[in-house]
């Protein structure tokens, strides 16, 4: 358990580091604890089925309970995404911005997800590769003089 919260942390914690150095209003502590609370998440429905399964079994069965509980690690990305689109606004310029801290959240907490099940080279690979994903998208919008990056809806 403290494994998978470790590295929760320390994947939510190399993004927010990310974000906060470009002052971010999402930075290390919020990307920490949205990695830690979607890993909580999961490893309670890992434990709620093997509790369904094997110590409440004749009582899930006897009540006729028939759950799926790896739904809990879906509804939280579900739940991120809301939390996402509400970090993103279109300015009265018709510019979009926060959608790089909304993407960065849902994969926080995506990996929170991850961390749970422990695998730690998966969860650093996708952790680099979303940083090699941010790192391009920032390039392209340096290149068309977009540097605060805000992106602009074609007309």
């Amino acid at each position: 358990m403290a494994l998978r919260i470790t590295l929760a942390v320390i994947v939510g914690g190399l993004l927010g580091l990310e974000r906060e150095r470009k002052s971010s209003p999402a930075g290390f502590r919020t990307y920490i604890l949205v990695a830690i609370g979607s890993t909580m998440t999961v490893m309670l429905s890992q434990y709620l089925d093997f509790m369904l399964n094997h110590d409440w079994l004749a009582t899930a069965d006897r009540v006729g309970i028939k759950t799926d509980v790896s739904r809990f690690g879906a509804q939280v990305i579900n739940g991120v995404g809301f939390l996402g689109a509400g970090t993103i606004i279109v300015t009265g310029r018709q510019e979009v911005k926060g959608l790089t801290t909304a993407a960065g959240l849902w994969a926080s907490a995506c990996m929170g997800n991850n961390a749970a099940y422990v695998r730690p080279s998966f969860t650093l690979r996708l952790w680099r590769q979303r940083r090699q994903a941010s790192t391009a998208l920032q390039g392209a919008q340096h290149a068309r003089g977009d540097a605060a990056g805000a992106w602009t809806p074609a007309r």
